[in-house]
């Protein structure tokens, strides 16, 4: 996928953003430490912290660098604010903000932050600025 046209006008009717001379403003509105092209793995995980608070873990695969220090084909792993609970025996989720989990095997423009633990591999996880779909989902 080329980089200069995601950073353009449309893609696949989802993506209506800004010219590459606007995108260094982005990347600072944002706040974002690495913005990747990446596609979600199936590997999704529950860590609950209460009853009501946790988040789940997705796996993510690098196919694309627009900024930031990770490699390309690189599985990075981020935190989704929600987690699946169970509330009187029903399944549900909660869901912080009104966020909107990522779906497996779907491509999406990731704009991420470092969170500064390291997990027990000696990778670092990410948090979720922004995300944005590159295909009808």
């Amino acid at each position: 996928m080329n980089i200069n046209s995601i950073l353009g006008n449309i893609i696949d009717g989802v993506y209506n953003g800004p010219s590459i001379n606007q995108r260094e403003k982005i990347y600072n509105d944002i706040n974002a430490e690495i913005v990747v092209i990446a596609t979600v793995l199936p590997e999704k995980t529950t860590i609950k912290l209460s009853e009501v608070s946790g988040f789940t873990e997705a796996k993510l695969q690098i196919t694309d660098i627009i900024a930031g220090e990770v490699n390309k084909q690189e599985i990075i792993k981020v935190q989704e604010p929600y987690m699946e609970s169970s509330y009187r025996g029903r399944a549900c989720m909660i869901v912080e903000g009104g966020y909107e989990p990522v779906m497996v095997d779907k491509e999406y423009i990731f704009y991420l932050n470092s969170i500064k633990e390291v997990n027990e591999n000696g990778k670092v996880s990410y948090k979720i600025r922004k995300k944005i779909p590159l295909k009808n989902i």
